[in-house]
């Protein structure tokens, strides 16, 4: 049986995950899609802000 879907996110990182959460909390029905594990920290910045970016000018 194939069931339909109103969103589909591609990429469960921080970004994708916060989108997938935020368009339940409105009531679509979502599936999150990713390659790696679900909750698996994204490889590289694992959602964290590089030094440049966490600097206050």
């Amino acid at each position: 049986m194939t069931r339909s879907r109103e969103v589909i996110v591609v990429g469960g990182g921080l970004i994708g995950s916060l989108a997938a959460f935020t368009l339940r909390g409105a009531g679509a029905d979502v599936l999150v899609l990713d390659a790696d594990r679900p909750g698996a920290a994204w490889r590289a910045a694992a959602g964290l802000l590089t030094p440049d970016g966490e600097r206050l000018r």
